[in-house]
């Protein structure tokens, strides 16, 4: 099997078919039961040949996904904090995490409009590709990581495998140890569609 990351961000026009193309090339000399690769949306120079490129090739989507919003949302705020500070997206198992952030409402607020906006964009994208697809819940893959990817691997008709990552999860899911002025922020969630996001602990 062959899972690259997001290699689109790094190119741009024609090149980023000629990637996913080499991409598939590279699975079939290889003989690997399925080849892939993870992209945003907005990394994606033309979505309409980008579009004909997945239906061409009966590309099978995985469309990840995160059922809360604020958790979403604090979690983009840090990785932004992560590459400020240091030049990277993601944590490694071995490093050091950054302290509770302090956040500003304005700022929250805006973050989760725009994650809002962007999970409605790309569900629409992948609705009108139709073609098969498989929804993952970022909390259920962190709660259930084996039957989650067992799905994603059955999904891909691909054999049971042992899978690993290197990734280190950046943002406690308790935002208490998360977020410096936790308090202040459960405050301005109150009456909220968002209240119930935060946790009480």
């Amino acid at each position: 099997m062959i899972a690259e990351g997001e290699k689109l961000v790094h190119l741009r026009g024609r090149a980023q078919r000629q990637w996913v193309m080499g991409l598939l090339d590279t699975g079939k000399r290889s003989g690997a039961v399925a080849a892939g690769f993870k992209t945003k949306l907005k990394d994606v120079d033309d979505h309409d040949d980008f579009t004909k490129l997945l239906q061409e090739h009966d590309f099978r989507i995985i469309l990840m996904t995160r059922r809360n919003t604020l958790k979403l949302a604090i979690s983009t705020l840090n990785a932004r904090r992560l590459f400020e500070h240091r030049g990277q997206w993601n944590l490694q198992h071995g490093d050091a995490g950054l302290p509770p952030m302090r956040l500003e409402r304005t700022q929250l607020m805006d973050c989760i409009e725009v994650c809002e906006t962007k999970e409605a964009e790309l569900r629409s994208f992948v609705a009108n590709l139709n073609l098969p697809q498989l929804v993952l819940d970022y909390d259920d893959l962190r709660g259930h990581p084996e039957q989650e990817m067992n799905r994603v691997l059955q999904f891909l008709e691909a054999p049971s495998l042992p899978l690993q990552s290197d990734v280190k999860k950046n943002t406690s899911d308790n935002l208490r140890e998360a977020i410096e002025n936790f308090d202040e922020v459960q405050h301005w969630l109150r009456g909220t569609p968002y209240e119930g996001m935060i946790g009480n602990t």
